[in-house]
């Protein structure tokens, strides 16, 4: 149902791939001699790259084979046509005026290249200028923060094929038409735009799901109930087997995946009800993994929270700021990657300490990283947010967060007591070694160092120069202005 292209696998397969396409058009069993090459340093490899190979008609060409003679009839001579509901509104049109809601510019100018011309990114376009029925969604790595690996390279794009969101746009179309039958003939010029919004949605689903780490026979039991509607295929189980007492119930890390998965599901659509009730969450733990607005993970805790998740048998990932809260030896961008870098293919939640407060730079780039990552989420315990804007604490559950700090102010005098001043945002607050300067300097002269020019220069001395500098007129320039 849908192809996960790396790099490393479109390097390695790049000649079986336009093998295959050489044989659907001649449909023949000719042997292909290629040549594979590769970059190596090692003298014993380079004679190995002189031997040809010959790429045999194996089994899976000869299923793509058969698939291309049933899919366009050739051996009659006729091709069979399949149409989507979304093919028209992928081409432009040159009259501007038009109504049908096909009135887009063109990728590509009309004098550029062969084929059809398109004004949908997610189009597959054809050397030979047919209709391709599949989607290509590109992935932003940057924005995902998915790094090139190894063994699997670095997804750059997920290929699907129409039908899998056949049932779906049209089941929208119904709700938005109120028909129950869609047909040819329906009018759905002005809800073309919408839908194809809704598409879009759709795609970034499908990219979310293919790249969870939930086990393949989930993604596919996902994908058929998508295409086919919603059936009585088994539910695929992620219980964990025990040899003494049989299943012991379900792998909460890999349900808490599966649910968060199928309720970002975008509505309307015939498969969300199932999806929802098709995982089963134990319901004392539902509110662990509650979503706000069914977008963003980002939890304030009280303490002690960290104990019931791996009672619960969560899998976590502590990251402890306290030392550099308390130094301030991080900024808001190393905290951030410091934090989303405790995440790694199976873990879905980090547990972050020692932050008192949270800066909102930091609370919004948390929030919207577990946005694009449905089924992560970011725990800060005891943090305080009563001081940050409320568009970024409406992005926030609390759940479990410790009661707002600013319950226990009463009057002014509350403002300055020890633990409200050191949560409480300010521009004018010391640094810690001229608080205690001036406080002493008070307790002696038993004025304020600003009072006068010279008690001012007096402590200017005192606290540059240490209680034996100089206090001489001398060693200090007097910049006032003259008020003759």
């Amino acid at each position: 149902a849908h192809e996960h292209i790396t790099q490393q696998k479109f390097m390695e397969q790049l000649v079986e791939f336009l093998t295959s396409i050489t044989r659907r058009k001649r449909l023949n069993a000719q042997s292909v001699w290629t040549q594979h090459f590769e970059d190596s340093d090692s003298e014993g490899e380079e004679k190995q790259q002189e031997k040809v190979y010959t790429k045999k008609t194996d089994d899976n060409t000869k299923r793509l084979i058969d698939s291309a003679k049933k899919e366009r009839n050739l051996g009659q001579g006729q091709e069979e046509k399949v149409t989507y509901i979304d093919d028209v509104h992928d081409l432009p049109t040159d009259n501007p005026e038009s109504n049908s809601g096909t009135a887009q510019n063109s990728l590509f100018p009309a004098t550029w290249g062969y084929g059809n011309r398109v004004c949908s990114k997610f189009a597959v376009m054809s050397l030979s200028g047919e209709k391709v029925p599949l989607y290509q969604v590109q992935i932003d790595v940057k924005r995902l923060k998915i790094k090139y690996n190894e063994r699997d390279g670095l997804p750059i794009v997920y290929v699907f094929h129409k039908s899998l969101l056949v049932k779906s746009l049209e089941h929208y179309l119904k709700v938005k038409t109120k028909k129950s039958n869609i047909s040819g003939d329906t009018d759905i010029s002005e809800h073309i735009y919408d839908l194809l919004s809704h598409r879009s949605d759709l795609l970034s689903w499908l990219c979310n799901l293919v790249r969870s780490p939930l086990p393949e026979d989930a993604k596919s039991w996902f994908l058929n109930q998508l295409e086919k509607g919603p059936t009585t295929a088994r539910v695929p189980s992620l219980c964990i087997e025990d040899s003494s007492s049989g299943s012991i119930g379900g792998d909460l890390n890999l349900l808490v995946i599966a649910h968060c998965v199928a309720i970002s599901l975008p509505s309307p659509n015939h498969c969300l009800s199932l999806f929802q009730r098709s995982f089963h969450v134990p319901p004392h733990f539902l509110p662990f993994c509650k979503r706000k607005n069914d977008l963003y993970g980002v939890h304030i805790v009280r303490g002690g929270t960290l104990g019931e998740l791996k009672k619960h048998g969560a899998i976590v990932e502590v990251c402890d700021l306290g030392y550099d809260a308390l130094t301030r030896s991080k900024d808001n961008a190393s905290m951030y990657l410091t934090i989303i870098g405790h995440f790694s293919a199976y873990t879905w939640l980090v547990y972050v300490t020692g932050l008192d407060s949270i800066e909102d730079a930091l609370l919004k780039w948390l929030a919207e990283y577990t946005r694009i990552h449905p089924w992560r989420f970011v725990y800060l315990e005891n943090t305080q947010t009563s001081w940050n804007f409320s568009e970024n604490r409406d992005r926030c559950v609390y759940e479990f967060a410790p009661a707002p700090i600013e319950r226990s102010i009463r009057n002014e005098a509350d403002l300055q007591s020890e633990h409200v001043v050191r949560l409480r945002p300010t521009h004018i607050q010391p640094y810690p070694r001229m608080k205690e300067s001036i406080a002493k300097f008070e307790a002696v002269n038993g004025k304020p160092f600003y009072s006068s020019w010279e008690k001012t220069e007096r402590f200017v001395s005192e606290f540059f120069g240490g209680e034996g500098g100089s206090k001489s007129e001398k060693d200090f320039a007097d910049y006032r202005t003259s008020l003759k």
